[in-house]
């Protein structure tokens, strides 16, 4: 959603989370996710990750062919810098076809034939993750572009960072400027931009 005729008519006054980067009327206080860094943060922290160099051996796993990070996969692609082994969209397919051809992909790369899998969203990372280590597997990293579904709890070695909105930060932020418009104030619209959630246990 996100159009302005879907914003509920209140005589309150009204403050906005664009969580997916939609666009809310000027007029309308708001904070905006900008989510294409996110995708850039996480494909730069899997092609820089140690060991790893360019070209680094990839599989990515994308929303669809016309996602923001698909694009920047192409272009760091097209700049020598990422190796595609493999890309997956998912579409309109369900979690469970990922699943499927995650397994088929971690069991056709032996240890040493992958250096990472880059996931667009936390969804895609953890399917993979479950792949990984379903077949007893700790040889690639992953790395997801998105916080959602249960990415940060599940952080690892194997997955040592995920790239998204802090929605506890988010939460902070809405709360702070709605009771600043209940009491009078004006207040402008805001950014939020991805945090950087990394595994800080021991290798």
């Amino acid at each position: 959603g996100g159009a302005a005729d879907e914003l509920p008519h209140t005589d309150l006054p009204l403050y906005v989370y664009a969580a997916n980067g939609q666009t809310v009327p000027a007029a309308i206080a708001h904070l905006t996710y900008r989510l294409a860094d996110a995708d850039a943060t996480a494909l730069e922290l899997a092609i820089g990750w140690p060991p790893h160099e360019t070209p680094v051996r990839l599989i990515g796993l994308f929303t669809s062919s016309s996602s923001a990070a698909y694009a920047l996969w192409c272009e760091a692609v097209a700049a020598g810098r990422v190796y595609p082994k493999e890309t997956f969209f998912l579409d309109d397919q369900d979690m469970t076809a990922a699943s499927v051809w995650l397994a088929g992909q971690v069991a056709a790369y032996y240890p040493g034939m992958l250096d990472a899998v880059f996931a667009e969203t936390g969804a895609l990372a953890v399917a993979a993750l479950h792949q990984e280590l379903g077949q007893g597997r700790d040889d690639f990293e992953i790395f997801s572009a998105g916080t959602d579904s249960s990415v940060l709890p599940v952080l690892s070695a194997v997955l040592p960072a995920a790239v998204g909105a802090d929605e506890e930060q988010a939460g902070s932020l809405c709360f702070t400027a709605a009771a600043a418009l209940l009491a009078g104030e004006t207040v402008s619209s805001a950014e939020l931009t991805p945090t950087t959630f990394q595994f800080s246990g021991n290798p």
